[in-house]
């Protein structure tokens, strides 16, 4: 999986509008649609149902969502760290 794969899961697990979260990533629905059926085929599960209100996560896809918003507050992290590194570095 690709970090922005990650994203797709945390944001569409905080806005569980397909459409919604395709413009937030600026980013095409169909695309969004296919990035997400290839999360489905690497772990061989499904993730989300779609209703007529968004979509409803599986019990699969709320372990996978919830594990991709532990890798984002990690990325989120780290990228603090060295901007904060970098802040007191001297060159």
């Amino acid at each position: 999986m690709k970090d922005s794969d990650w994203e797709i899961l945390y944001r569409l697990y905080k806005t569980p509008n397909i459409t919604k979260v395709a413009n937030m990533l600026y980013i095409s629905q169909p695309s969004l649609t296919r990035r997400l059926k290839g999360i489905e085929e690497e772990f061989n599960i499904k993730i989300v149902s779609r209703t007529s209100k968004g979509v409803t996560f599986t019990p699969e896809g709320e372990y996978l969502a919830k594990k991709a918003e532990n890798y984002m507050d990690f990325i989120k992290e780290i990228k603090n760290y060295f901007i904060r590194q970098c802040k007191y570095s001297v060159v």
